[in-house]
């Protein structure tokens, strides 16, 4: 997708290659017109939630990935002491997938300068993003920082590649239907 057309894909600034700029030819209403024709379920809601600001899909969307999550877990026979934490952890995966968690000091720049150096930024490690600890998780479910660590591998290779796959369907049908 060119960097044009991905400006249009979020009404935050983005820093691609031109923004907050974009095609004149491509409108919001084009890239929300794309995303209602995106056919996979859960994908166009996050798209809509994701990419156009559309809040008002975020319930549906998080119904779908509980559904995902519950299904999920019957199939691998999890142990789920709090039915609410599945809950917990499809909200915390939306939400992580939505928020890029942009460094504070870099902005997500990767560097700063001082005295007119460019340095690499030394909080995030060049990465221009912070990562969440697991007290932040733990605070995040609403669980102590042991149970976060029973659900840690889980969430991590299970339930995030739920809305990846979710977002990869997205940006393959951005890409189709706006190049």
């Amino acid at each position: 997708m060119s960097a044009k057309a991905m400006t249009l894909l979020t009404q935050k600034v983005q820093h691609f290659a031109v923004a907050p700029g974009g095609d004149p030819a491509l409108t919001q209403e084009d890239v929300c017109h794309a995303l209602g024709t995106i056919r996979v379920e859960g994908a166009s809601n996050l798209g809509r939630v994701k990419y156009a600001d559309q809040s008002a899909f975020a319930s549906d969307l998080e119904a779908h990935v509980h559904r995902e999550i519950c299904s999920l877990s019957l199939r691998e026979g999890w142990r789920v002491h709090n039915p609410n934490i599945i809950k917990r952890l499809a909200r915390m995966a939306i939400l992580e997938s939505i928020n890029p968690m942009s460094c504070p000091r870099c902005n997500g720049t990767k560097h700063r300068f001082v005295k007119q150096l460019k340095i690499e930024c030394d909080i995030c490690k060049g990465t221009g993003r912070t990562k969440m600890t697991d007290y932040r998780y733990s605070r995040c479910l609403g669980v102590d920082k042991r149970t976060w660590r029973k659900w840690k591998e889980r969430y991590k290779n299970d339930i995030l590649p739920i809305i990846d796959r979710l977002d990869a369907v997205v940006r393959g049908g951005l890409n189709k239907r706006l190049s």
